[in-house]
């Protein structure tokens, strides 16, 4: 029986179809673009700001600037100048709800500073011996007489202070905790909750640190995890605690006994997080002595 000829057309005009190729998607246009320093770090936001800082001269250790941009109109802002910069040991500046916060040095110690992004006005939270500050909503939090200088020192609790910028009320003592001659490092903090990296050990010259949480309400800090002797990565949202332990697993633990998840072992050199997924990246070696 012989095939029609128009089953033999349409079959062509099929396949005819199905080999023209598509054209290629074209990601979506950024929605914000800010020129910005190469050397620019602690880029934040709170999905309303965005704020970074930069060297405020030609050279790579100059002192820094902070900067600040409405993402609306991308239009920066110098929002304070010759601020601390940040370390392996934690980020000197931080933002939430419109709020940056930032450390300044001078001879006495140190200050810590907030500015509200939208009215302009500018807070002094405390001065001293201070470091590893944090804020969530109008609650700011930072480390007192953290460091260990002689065996007077060594003798007193490292303090964690907190200050409500809402009523810039007295500041007030949540936690305290023993010093270790390797110090401390960075600080998270949620509405509930902060997390901390503290040094109580070191290795072949580099501190290993273990990761402690304490409630906002204050109280006794306890011990998470071990996170070996890398630069501690960790980040908490709210009641999830997520971080790279000694062993390079990601773990994600909901506090107040709400169990672990974990994944890995990633290596990972950099983490961050939400309350649904995690992003982390990893060096990948290329060469006996490159690294992408």
């Amino acid at each position: 029986m012989r095939t029609p000829r128009w089953i033999f057309w349409l079959f062509l005009c099929i396949t005819t179809v199905a080999l023209i190729p598509t054209a290629p998607t074209q990601a979506a246009p950024l929605a914000l673009s800010i020129p910005v320093d190469v050397r620019a770090g602690d880029v934040q936001t709170d999905g309303t700001f965005v704020v970074w800082t930069q060297p405020a001269g030609p050279q790579w250790d100059a002192a820094r600037h902070v900067y600040a941009a409405d993402l609306s109109n991308g239009q920066p802002i110098l929002v304070a100048s010759n601020v601390l910069a940040s370390d392996e040991r934690g980020p000197n500046v931080a933002l939430s709800n419109g709020v940056v916060i930032w450390q300044e040095a001078h001879a006495a110690g140190r200050s810590l500073r907030a500015k509200n992004l939208r009215t302009g006005q500018i807070f002094t939270i405390a001065t001293g011996a201070i470091a590893y500050p944090a804020i969530a909503g109008s609650t700011i939090t930072w480390w007192e007489d953290f460091w260990i200088s002689d065996s007077e020192t060594a003798n007193k609790h490292a303090n964690l202070k907190a200050r409500d910028i809402a009523t810039m009320s007295v500041p007030v003592t949540l936690a305290q905790t023993s010093k270790t001659v390797y110090g401390f490092g960075p600080s998270k903090m949620s509405s509930s909750w902060i997390a901390y990296a503290k040094a109580p050990s070191v290795a072949k010259y580099a501190p290993c640190w273990q990761l402690e949480a304490v409630s906002i309400t204050g109280g006794t800090p306890y011990v998470i995890a071990d996170l070996g002797c890398a630069p501690p990565k960790f980040d908490l949202i709210e009641g999830r605690l997520t971080y790279i332990n000694r062993d390079g697993l990601l773990i994600a633990d909901t506090l107040l006994g709400g169990g672990q998840k974990q994944s890995g072992p990633h290596g990972a050199s950099s983490l961050t997080s939400d309350l649904r997924y995690s992003f982390w990246s990893k060096q990948r070696q290329i060469s006996p002595s490159q690294y992408t």
